[in-house]
């Protein structure tokens, strides 16, 4: 299965035509139609009812369209995330604190951090004790805290200068 299978049909199923479809998808009309047909070929049935004007698609067609749109909106989603950590708007950041500044440095800096970079979320570090998660929600800060054991103490480690 390629992506552009998925745009295909799903235009010449908005369009009910593999000509306007085609127009729309700057492709001549003959390999579109060469295209969907050998994806029927493919999957082993029709996806559209080509007797009718528009085009309609057949129960396999509905199927197929509806796994389709899912799949186009999951890849849609992904690019904008990613695009979203490329031009950095959201993020994780990762900081370690003493236990005894923390009290004083947090409440100066979240507000600040999340003024600036609103679809960041906030991991702290504090050695031997506690990790803290932080992640803004729009009515508070939330706070979860996990318990270090040895094995995690020793890797996160790494963290501390």
């Amino acid at each position: 299965m390629e992506i552009r299978q998925f745009t295909y049909v799903n235009m010449v199923a908005e369009c009910g035509s593999m000509t306007k479809a085609a127009a729309k998808l700057f492709i001549t009309q003959p390999a579109l139609s060469n295209y969907i047909s050998k994806l029927e070929e493919e999957l082993g049935t029709k996806l559209f009812d080509r007797s009718v004007t528009p085009m309609k698609l057949t129960f396999s067609g509905e199927k197929y369209l509806e796994h389709a749109r899912t799949v186009m909106m999951q890849i849609d989603n992904m690019e904008r995330e990613i695009r979203d950590i490329t031009n950095h708007q959201t993020g994780r950041l990762r900081l370690g604190f003493p236990n005894e500044r923390i009290i004083y440095m947090l409440p100066a800096l979240l507000p600040v951090f999340h003024e600036k970079y609103p679809g960041f979320v906030l991991k702290l570090i504090m050695p031997l004790v506690y990790v803290c998660w932080i992640f803004w929600q729009p009515v508070m800060w939330i706070l979860y805290f996990t318990w270090l054991g040895e094995a995690q103490r020793d890797r996160q480690s790494s963290y501390f200068p």
